[in-house]
């Protein structure tokens, strides 16, 4: 038994590393970098960010991590499970370390402070990445292009850049995805969650970049500028549809409708064709738009 905390420790071995959480005592120095840890065995996974090396795989998709603990949380994610539900919204996670996390973009909570330019973060994680941007240290190079990168996680989001591997896919659709935070995004279009709430309006948004481009509709912000006229937007899209009035328009054979490009006039067609080529995959029903699709989801 611990004397200063009184936890049950199975062998005198285990009290000693335990006493360390104590003392702050950490004998175990990485070779690679500054870190030092109280037992070996946070040592060994430490020094998995530094290699690379994820040696637990999920049996389902493939996913990849360098600790057990992160598998067990993905596995969840198959199960469906989402025991872990926010006080201030409807969102709810795999684990109690996850919901933690968010609780702190409602509270703005940001407990760890860099020790060089005190600036503060939600994450540990996002401190690590941070601490990295005050030393030259690229130590994580793609193996397809001269990039080089701090951290292996945003290395290896990179290289899929070259494969195209996607291999978080939606346990409800067939999408897949290069990145988990995308999928993260696209599980909203099934749950409707819109956690993101105008502090203008009563709008809310599942994902931070649609409301930051919903308040420019509030402050009057146009940034995005045409490169061929004056004309400026508030929306990527609007400017990309824009940008085409100034290419050549293509005309429908049936009705001669015309279009800036030619795969608006393959949607417009399906008005004539009556083709319907995106289906539901919970109640079968088709649509002939992606976009009506994504609506009749939610």
């Amino acid at each position: 038994e611990c004397p200063i905390c009184q936890r049950t420790l199975t062998d005198r071995g285990a009290l000693t590393r335990h006493l360390r959480v104590h003392s702050g005592d950490k004998p175990y120095e990485c070779s690679m970098c500054p870190a030092a840890f109280a037992k070996p065995h946070s040592l060994s996974t430490h020094r998995r960010t530094h290699t690379g090396e994820k040696p637990h795989t999920c049996h389902i998709c493939d996913a990849s991590f360098s600790q057990r603990t992160p598998l067990r949380r993905h596995l969840l994610v198959h199960a469906g499970e989402k025991p872990y539900a926010c006080p201030f919204c409807p969102a709810a996670f795999v684990d109690p370390h996850t919901l933690q996390m968010h609780k702190r973009t409602h509270t703005g909570e940001r407990p760890y402070e860099c020790r060089v330019c005190r600036k503060r973060f939600a994450q540990s994680s996002t401190l690590g990445i941070h601490m990295r941007t005050h030393s030259a240290d690229r130590p994580f190079a793609c193996s397809a292009c001269p990039a080089a990168f701090r951290d292996s996680r945003t290395r290896d989001n990179h290289v899929r850049t070259h494969t195209g591997e996607k291999p978080f896919g939606c346990a409800l659709c067939a999408y897949r995805f290069s990145q988990r935070a995308n999928l993260v995004r696209h599980m909203r279009t099934h749950t409707g969650e819109k956690s993101h709430q105008c502090d203008l309006c009563p709008a809310a948004f599942a994902c931070k970049q649609a409301l930051l481009a919903h308040r420019r509709s509030h402050l009057g912000e146009k940034p995005l500028k045409c490169n061929l006229c004056p004309a400026s937007f508030a929306y990527p899209q609007n400017l990309h549809d824009h940008e085409k009035t100034h290419s050549k328009r293509v005309a429908c054979p049936v009705c001669d409708k015309k279009f800036s490009v030619g795969t608006r006039v393959r949607t417009h067609m399906r008005t004539h064709t009556g083709e319907k080529p995106f289906e539901c995959s919970i109640c079968n029903k088709r649509l002939a738009r992606r976009s009506n699709l994504t609506r009749h989801m939610r």
